[in-house]
């Protein structure tokens, strides 16, 4: 079984002030209809910034320029007030909040922010007189630990943008300014959730802002925008970006939402967590990385040596290994940090795995995966050879929502349900990814060398529940329920087509018995289809019927011993033969496939031709992969009897049948190979499907 490896969670701080770790509760969900598209991440998005389209505000206002939606439409103005308001605060500080880490009472005064904040915990009347009387702005920090919905978006938010997504609710009294101007580190979106508020936005003095700062009134000059925040509105403006924002007379008090993203998140970030690694692979390559320095460098007696061009030269060189692709690029921190201190998935039922350990024979899928990341880093265990490279998978299912953006790590009584990762080792990368890029995937086809190191994988990601398993075998389905499903995949002049839909019915298996003259599997899928069609008309299919009309009970066909249903039933069969013994059939077919097309079809010729292993072998990404079920019979509790139709797009590994036939009774091996009709040069067939 993989190790665990133990994550700290990195400190996070809002721009404005520092924030501490909650022990406290959730406000129940509002019953307000939702506007957004929660489907996925990108629907998501789609739905806040509507009707702006994604690809123009990428294209046009990300990083660059703010942007003012304006939203006249009483549904959507609903919707945010149900986000959070005046109200939901007060009910809250019945649970404990507590001032600097939950709340900040703040104002602005002649361009200074005066922090207004008492010790130990909240009260509401306090608030309140805070409000009236002193005109104070009331920050509340991270409500998404409280408010479902809250946490419902950001979680989305934190999948679209593969970046952290704090939050921060803002009330401010009439004719009142809470912050003076400054700019942040960070993407900001303002949701206007009650009464108004007026923004005024400045050219930024720094583009694209690293940290947080105040700026005085003498070098912002003249506001770029003057704008009126209504309920239902939306704001976006990029980090760098100059702000300060006062409720306007008349207005008994403004509540607005900041979502802030993409904090540390530029290429020099990503640069400050790849270099090292990098620069550490390239040198066991590199001699002339490991050459020893000039004497005396470090002392600075560096004259008349060239060290700025000896080092560009290697700089260089480094640039073109990451350019050609020579190297991996790693990241590790920036991963880790991100995945460790995100919010758990919105839904929590999915957190235990499934009743029943996966099999070989399974088909899986992992569960969540904008929740896990895969890293490659070295060793922590010393060994007395060279540093090792090794695998860890991280992921935030079981992430505290009550911690999220609040700063250090719990405490260790509290960290007991915090998952620290798996490691594993390097050899199972590529399995990994295999997970990573496939819908669904049979444990069978994982590219690891031994069956145990396959299961091995499976049990350690399906004991962290990041692994689902799909349906692979009749008595699976009638335990755990089916769904009907149809995929088409197409690629050149051919189509694949994997239909499966629920058992036959009764009522259907007795008509169809009666007229095969043959009692059938106690579990039969009549509508389940697999087919591989060209454009031309042409092709093969696999079903349940067919295969079954190809059944017989030879005397080398493989049987257990049981009742004499079948026999009787068979008894004028032309491949009935006398047998010692009574025995149950098991359904043996020499099936292999129907050819569809009208006049024109596919030859099938026997062959000394074998399959190439090596190319079926091949690692290449798996662009289509399903497992058709036809039949399943248990024999009496004999045994199973069943038969399935596997297609691989294109195959990224191959079964040899002989590795299976060392388990099974071999009775026959047949070679055959398909040749395709010769058409018009016009409509010239491609070549075969492998």
């Amino acid at each position: 079984m993989p190790k665990k490896s133990k994550t700290k969670n990195v400190k996070r701080r809002s721009s404005d002030d520092e924030q501490l770790q909650p022990k406290l509760s959730r406000v129940e969900q509002s019953d307000t209809p939702a506007p957004l598209c929660f489907q996925s991440p990108v629907s998501l998005f789609e739905s806040l910034i509507q009707p702006m389209g994604t690809e123009q505000f990428f294209r046009e206002y990300w990083e660059k320029k703010p942007l003012h939606l304006q939203r006249s439409d009483s549904s959507t103005a609903s919707y945010y007030q149900s986000l959070f308001q005046l109200s939901d605060l007060q009910s809250l500080c019945s649970q404990g909040l507590s001032y600097y880490r939950d709340i900040n009472v703040v104002r602005c005064i002649n361009g200074k922010k005066k922090v207004l904040n008492k010790e130990g915990q909240v009260k509401s009347s306090v608030l309140n007189k805070y409000l009236v009387q002193n005109k104070a702005t009331i920050q509340f920090h991270q409500p998404q630990r409280f408010k479902d919905e809250l946490w419902r978006i950001q979680e989305k938010l934190e999948s679209f943008f593969g970046a952290l997504v704090g939050s921060n609710v803002y009330i401010t009294p009439q004719e009142s300014q809470g912050l003076p101007a400054h700019y942040d580190d960070v993407e900001v979106f303002i949701l206007q959730l009650e009464g108004q508020k007026r923004w005024l936005l400045y050219n930024p003095t720094v583009r694209l802002a690293a940290e947080y700062s105040l700026e005085s009134a003498e070098r912002i000059g003249s506001p770029t925008h003057d704008i009126i925040l209504k309920a239902g509105d939306l704001l976006y403006f990029p980090r760098g970006t100059i702000h300060q924002a006062s409720t306007p007379a008349g207005v008994d008090h403004s509540t607005h939402l900041t979502l802030s993203t993409y904090q540390r998140m530029s290429w020099g970030d990503l640069l400050l967590d790849i270099f090292p690694s990098f620069l550490c692979d390239s040198s066991r390559t590199e001699v002339s990385l490991r050459e020893g320095m000039p004497r005396r460098l470090l002392l600075g007696s560096s004259e008349g040596l060239d060290t700025s061009s000896r080092l560009a030269t290697a700089l260089r060189s480094l640039a073109d290994e990451l350019e050609t692709g020579m190297l991996e690029v790693r990241s590790t921190h920036m991963k880790r940090d991100f995945i460790m201190n995100r919010l758990p998935p919105y839904s929590q039922q999915l957190l235990t795995p499934s009743e029943r350990i996966p099999a070989l024979e399974d088909m899986v899928c992992l569960r969540c995966k904008d929740h896990m990341v895969v890293t490659v880093e070295q060793s922590q265990e010393r060994t007395d050879e060279a540093t090792e490279l090794v695998v860890f998978v991280l992921h935030s299912l079981k992430n505290q929502r009550e911690s999220h953006m609040m700063g250090e790590v719990c405490d260790e009584e509290e960290e007991h349900d915090v998952s620290k990762g798996l490691k594993f080792p390097l050899s199972h990368l590529q399995a990994l990814r295999q997970l990573q890029q496939a819908e669904q995937l049979a444990v069978a086809q994982l590219q690891l060398p031994t069956q145990e190191a396959k299961l091995s994988l499976v049990l350690a990601l399906w004991s962290e529940s990041l692994l689902e398993l799909m349906l692979a075998s009749l008595s699976t389905m009638m335990s755990h329920g089916f769904k009907s499903s149809k995929q088409d995949f197409t690629f050149g002049p051919w189509k694949v087509t994997a239909a499966k839909n629920h058992i036959m019915k009764s009522k259907d298996i007795e008509r169809l018995a009666e007229e095969m003259s043959m009692p059938l599997p106690e579990m039969l899928f009549g509508d389940n289809i697999l087919r591989i069609h060209h454009t031309d008309g042409y092709g093969i299919e696999f079903n349940a019927v067919d295969a079954l009309k190809r059944v017989n009970n030879m005397e080398d066909a493989v049987k257990v011993a049981c009742a004499q249903e079948w026999q009787e039933s068979r008894a004028d069969s032309e491949h009935s033969k006398e047998v010692v013994r009574p025995y149950d059939w098991t359904y043996t077919t020499d099936y292999r496939g129907t050819l569809i097309g009208e006049g024109v079809q596919i030859q099938v010729t026997e062959t000394a031709e074998r399959i190439n292993m090596e190319k079926l072998k091949a690692r290449e990404q798996i662009m289509f992969f399903d497992d058709v079920l036809l039949f399943e019979d248990e024999l009496h509790d004999h045994g199973v009897s069943m038969i399935s139709v596997k297609i691989n797009v294109p195959a990224s590994l191959y079964t040899d049948p002989n590795e299976i036939a060392q388990h099974l009774t071999l009775k026959l091996t047949v070679c055959e190979k398909l040749e395709l009709p010769v058409i018009e040069p016009q409509t010239a067939a491609d070549e075969a499907p492998q």
